[in-house]
């Protein structure tokens, strides 16, 4: 799949639901990939909250935003970067959550 293909899918996106999924969670692995984790439970938390959030986003794409690969690549960045700011701030004020060992050894490549 390339950024072209899944902007034409996103021209007709009933036609094209199976596609436009596969490719949405195709982007969800490959930005939690690019992340660290001690808990397979945390990769799998943050790749949850990218597909929500891209899932959201599908009715706001208009093609002239630019290609859709990109446009929901960003998404799904700053899907992980939220994930991973929830998570330091819980630690932070001492609000207790199941990864809290993760937020020192997740997204490094984000701070």
């Amino acid at each position: 799949m390339d950024g072209t293909q899944l902007s034409q899918w996103m021209m007709n996106p009933n036609k094209h639901k199976d596609l436009i999924g596969a490719a949405i969670i195709a982007i969800a692995h490959g930005i939690a990939d690019r992340m660290r984790y001690s808990h397979k439970e945390a990769r799998d938390d943050v790749v949850g909250e990218i597909v929500l959030q891209l899932f959201r986003t599908i009715p706001k794409y208009k093609p002239e935003n630019g290609p859709a690969f990109n446009y929901f690549t960003t998404v799904a960045i700053n899907a992980a970067k939220m994930w991973y700011r929830t998570r330091k701030k819980a630690l932070k004020f001492g609000t207790p959550t199941e990864f809290s060992r993760d937020i020192d050894e997740t997204c490094k490549r984000y701070r």
